[in-house]
């Protein structure tokens, strides 16, 4: 089916792609085209050590889980628990990831939010004139 899971679009366009662009340094990394003010600079990169401690971490549980399953005779218990912490992790971060986007769209103006997810949402482009976009 269709329009089903990350991608299911919105009325602003990509879900999962707004998600992904509403992160403090994507949008930090526009600030002249978005021409965003010193406030809204300064409550972006208050959020960015969230991102990067985030993606530490990650990077981390992948590695015990690659250094487990690289083993001769991988014990499978351990394997395991490594992979059920993993994917908690990775449902924590895709929270994170989400609330953090939320939290990004409320600093910004609607037409910055629009600015930054039309930019950064391709299989949208042409989508209301039946050209492009998903599904096609």
């Amino acid at each position: 089916m269709e329009g089903t899971g990350m991608m299911m679009g919105t009325a602003g366009g990509c879900a999962a792609m707004q998600t992904m662009h509403l992160q403090p340094l994507r949008v930090l990394s526009l600030r002249e085209d978005l021409d965003l003010t010193p406030e809204q600079v300064t409550r972006l990169e208050s959020l960015k050590p969230i991102e990067h401690g985030a993606m530490r971490t990650m990077a981390s549980e992948r590695q015990r889980l690659e250094e487990l399953f690289a083993a001769e005779q991988p014990d499978t218990a351990e394997v395991r628990a490594a992979a059920e912490r993993l994917t908690a992790f990775r449902g924590a971060m895709h929270a994170q990831m989400l609330t953090t986007a939320a939290a990004v769209k409320g600093i910004l103006t609607p037409a910055q939010v629009e600015q930054v997810t039309a930019a950064g949402c391709p299989m949208m482009k042409g989508h209301d004139s039946g050209q492009g976009g998903h599904g096609q």
